[in-house]
């Protein structure tokens, strides 16, 4: 268990990726007698790594192979992951919550992010783009619908997304597509008549379904798990080993109250709204090579089936 003083030395040194151990002092506001005790006590731990440059100077800094950082999308889909991350109790894990792919990936790729959980389709593009970025897992199927008012007008969707797709898909009862950052700013948009309908994904149906007319997506789209092959270590196999059980209690009907009570925290959302959302999904950490490929011909990017094996590690 890390303690409270603990997580706020990892959180400076997150930010800052290294700090003398003077002015780590001096921003926790502590002595150097019980500052010397907490790091060496993390040193045991392996959570920092200290490096003396002077005589008077030690740099300290995190141990990445202790340090785990995992990028989501405000999601339900995702609640394996969520249940792996706690899992890992040799490890420090920190779970990062993104309005949209495409900003989770701008940080994967900046190198902000050890593991991010996007949509296959999205993590296919930055393959073509960088083949160093491959796909470690899948993670569930479905919970994607329509929330909608009227049949017809225009309808709120994520770019370059499974909802991007879907929405193309509905394109003769809604038009024209309107692209929103986050979830939230097309819920607002739909509560405002500015659309008259938004592709949306779990728990934001179960929420809103008493409210709104719904049509679910076919469960045949999927999410995974991404990274770069270069940087694979311990750490994400030990992720992914974790993750694939979790998943698998998820599948037959097991740990729902545990993983709806983190999602529950890590979304602000009521606990049984987050278990209803649960019932949209089937969770599911195996690739299907038919599958991925079925995902990309269908969004019309024209490949071959050398990439997309070389996609999947």
């Amino acid at each position: 268990m890390i303690k409270d003083i603990e997580q706020k030395i990892l959180d400076i040194l997150d930010n800052e990726k290294e700090i003398t151990q003077t002015e780590l002092r001096k921003r926790l506001g502590i002595s150097r007698s019980y500052l010397s005790e907490i790091l060496s006590d993390m040193e045991i731990k392996r959570y920092i790594e200290k490096e003396k440059i002077s005589e008077r100077t030690v740099i300290i800094k995190i141990n990445k192979e202790k340090y785990l950082k995992i990028g989501l999308l405000k999601s339900t889909e995702y609640a394996a992951a969520v249940l792996a991350a706690n899992e890992m109790e040799d490890y420090i894990t920190k779970i990062y919550l993104y309005d949209n792919a495409l900003q989770e990936m701008e940080d994967f790729i900046k190198g902000n992010l050890d593991i991010v959980l996007v949509p296959i389709i999205t993590g296919f593009i930055f393959h073509m783009m960088d083949e160093r970025i491959v796909l470690l897992s899948s993670c569930a199927k479905g919970g994607s619908g329509i929330l909608y008012s009227v049949k017809k007008g225009p309808i709120g969707s994520t770019m370059l997304s499974t909802m991007d797709f879907q929405a193309k898909l509905r394109k003769n009862e809604f038009e024209p597509i309107v692209y929103y950052e986050s979830p939230e700013s097309m819920i607002t948009s739909l509560k405002n008549n500015q659309v008259n309908a938004i592709m949306i994904w779990e728990p934001f149906i179960s929420l809103l379904k008493n409210e709104y007319n719904v049509d679910m997506n076919e469960k045949e789209y999927c999410c995974g798990i991404i990274s770069f092959k270069n940087s694979l270590s311990k750490k994400y196999f030990d992720f992914i080993n974790h993750f694939k059980k979790t998943t698998e209690d998820l599948a037959n009907g097991k740990r729902w109250d545990e993983a709806a009570k983190y999602m529950s925290k890590l979304l602000n959302m009521d606990e049984n709204i987050i278990k209803e959302s649960f019932k949209s999904y089937i969770y599911e950490w195996k690739i299907e090579v038919a599958d991925i490929e079925r995902i990309i011909k269908n969004f019309g990017i024209e490949t071959s089936s050398v990439k997309i094996k070389n996609f999947i590690y």
